[in-house]
């Protein structure tokens, strides 16, 4: 009786890996599959390359929010009311992008500003672009002042300006602080001593004067609230950096984990680690360098 013989598979498989669009468009190419095959494979390539640029845009902005130092609100305004009159400060938006120009080029970021009118308000939309590819908007809308005693184009001008550099700073996460002097400094350090680096146990318990509040002096404005929060790998990645610096400190993870929840509620109004936006997440990393800045001092 006569052996049978395999017949070897024909080869049409596609023995590439999942993710390489561009070595499956090929590969469909070379084995003249059917128009609608193509489609799909080129529609699968553009959804990767969004995925991969957006990854990109968000670690770049990462480790931009890591470098960029808080923004000094310098200029200050006097504001008569007929009950008197208040004073605040600013930073302008020349300041704040000179300071932080060098960082977007270094992180490969640009951007890109539209506006709209709105009732009674103006809308100024920030697009920061990434070299990747990938693209996010901020808006912030801005109250014309109607009572204001200048001309017409001047209060949609100078709204615009307002809305402009919120929308910047949003786009961006970037923080604006006032300046602190030594007995502002002194009482921030009293509030949350720095810890010291230490060989000790890691649950050496913190001695009297180990606050709950803020990380660092001076006040911050909150990042924006809204769009897509963080994941629960993010999450366990601060846990895991809670542990990290708590033995290097010498105290209890609990400890770290309690005053950088305290902070978080402090500057941006969030109760949970899962609240964070992406923007809140990369300042909140910094939050560990610059407690551990203060430690190694």
């Amino acid at each position: 009786m006569a052996k049978s013989v395999p017949v070897p598979a024909p080869q049409t498989d596609l023995v590439v890996p999942p993710t390489n669009a561009e070595a499956l468009i090929a590969k469909a190419i070379e084995h003249q599959l059917p128009v609608d095959t193509m489609e799909r494979l080129l529609a699968l390539r553009e959804r990767l390359r969004a995925e991969q640029a957006r990854e990109a845009f968000f670690t770049a902005l990462t480790r931009f929010q890591a470098e960029c130092p808080i923004i000094v609100k310098s200029n200050l305004v006097n504001v008569q009311t007929q009950g008197g009159g208040y004073k605040y400060q600013f930073a302008p938006l020349d300041k704040i992008v000179t300071t932080v120009q060098p960082l977007l080029a270094k992180h490969g970021f640009s951007y890109s500003f539209d506006s709209e009118d709105a009732d009674k308000a103006k809308v100024t939309i920030c697009r920061v672009h990434h070299v990747g590819g990938h693209t996010e908007a901020s808006s912030f809308t801005a109250p014309i002042d109607g009572s204001a005693r200048m001309s017409d184009t001047h209060k949609s001008a100078s709204a615009h300006t307002y809305a402009k550099r919120y929308a910047f700073c949003n786009g961006f996460g970037i923080l604006t602080g006032e300046e602190d002097d030594d007995a502002a400094g002194e009482a921030a350090k009293q509030a949350f001593p720095a810890p010291k680096r230490t060989t000790n146990p890691p649950d050496k318990p913190v001695g009297k004067g180990g606050g709950d509040s803020t990380a660092s002096g001076g006040h911050i404005e909150p990042a924006p609230s809204g769009g897509p929060t963080i994941s629960e790998k993010d999450k366990v990645r601060l846990e895991g950096l809670c542990r990290k610096y708590a033995e290097a400190w010498g105290i209890s993870p609990e400890k770290v984990r309690d005053n950088l929840k305290q902070w978080i509620l402090d500057t941006f109004k969030k109760e949970h680690f899962l609240e964070l936006n992406p923007v809140e997440y990369g300042r909140t990393l910094r939050w560990f360098t610059e407690i551990d800045a203060q430690a190694t001092r």
